[in-house]
């Protein structure tokens, strides 16, 4: 049997998710008021390296117990649910940038800590 049916679009999932992910920091990073940067990268660390200490362990339990298809379903329920709430928090910042004309190259907090406070 050949092994690219089940590695390929596993390699292209984990090459696309681990390789947008200094991008997805950037923007966090971006948002976040510049004596509150180094919070919200420890916090961004955190929120990936969890998953990726326990889902081994969730997983290799599911498979002992003969549930081989389960991981990759609750896997996929989480990366969807991911996505909703990724795009339902960003989105205010396109509308932000887009109401204010700003450059979308210039980073989001520049553009928060410039406007006047009310």
């Amino acid at each position: 049997m050949h092994p690219c049916p089940g590695f390929c679009p596993y390699y292209l999932r984990t090459m696309f998710n681990r390789g947008t992910t200094g991008a997805r920091s950037a923007l966090s990073i971006s948002i976040v008021r510049p004596h509150r940067r180094g919070f919200a990268a420890s916090m961004a660390n955190v929120s990936m390296q969890i998953p990726r200490s326990v889902s081994p362990l969730l997983t290799g339990i599911l498979f002992a117990a003969n549930n081989l298809a389960l991981p990759f379903f609750i896997g996929a329920a989480f990366q969807g649910a991911y996505l909703a709430m990724y795009y339902t928090s960003f989105r205010q910042v396109d509308d932000v940038m887009q109401q204010d004309g700003a450059d979308p190259l210039v980073p989001v907090a520049a553009m928060v800590d410039s406007r006047p406070s009310p």
